[in-house]
């Protein structure tokens, strides 16, 4: 989805990049009703699109999450990639799981290309040895209320019909 209609333009001189005021998107204006990661099916994406005459500055994420009290806290984790570049590695502490708890991941802007995947993998475990990868303890709820705070700056493109079908 591009961030067009997100991204309000501060008034700058035509031959100027404008730089636009951080956008706060939400999981759901994504169009994700959040992920369930759970046993076999650990891994969830977001998708976000970013237009031909946009730069990324600056991203970060606000992860809403809720994981299951019976994972081993030494052993599971919740990796975040961008495009294939893992970006975080978040522990899940027994202390905090059952209940939601909300953490922050700098996306590095460099990694952002015109489409981007955004990725979420469960590593649990809820056992040292011998473990059902369909165990039904095995699973984290990633809400759709999770947010994406984007800084991006629009550049003047040259009037140029080669640019078609780019805005």
């Amino acid at each position: 989805i591009a961030l067009r209609a997100l991204c309000v333009a501060t008034a700058t001189k035509a031959s100027e990049p404008s730089i636009a005021a951080p956008a706060r998107i939400t999981f759901a204006q994504l169009g994700s009703p959040g992920l369930e990661l759970r046993g076999t099916q650990p891994t969830g994406t977001i998708n976000i699109g970013v237009r031909g005459d946009e730069v990324m500055d600056a991203a970060k994420l606000r992860l809403r999450m809720t994981y299951s009290p019976a994972m081993l806290p030494q052993l599971s984790h919740l990796r975040v990639s961008l495009n294939g570049q893992v970006l975080a590695a978040l522990p899940l502490p027994a202390e905090q799981a059952g209940r939601e708890i909300e953490r922050e991941v700098v996306l590095a802007p460099r990694y952002f290309t015109d489409y981007n995947q955004l990725r979420f993998d469960l590593i649990g475990h809820y056992a040292t040895q011998c473990e059902d990868p369909n165990h039904t303890s095995l699973w984290a709820t990633l809400s759709a209320l999770s947010e994406l705070e984007l800084s991006i700056t629009r550049l003047e493109l040259r009037n140029d019909l080669a640019l078609l079908p780019a805005p």
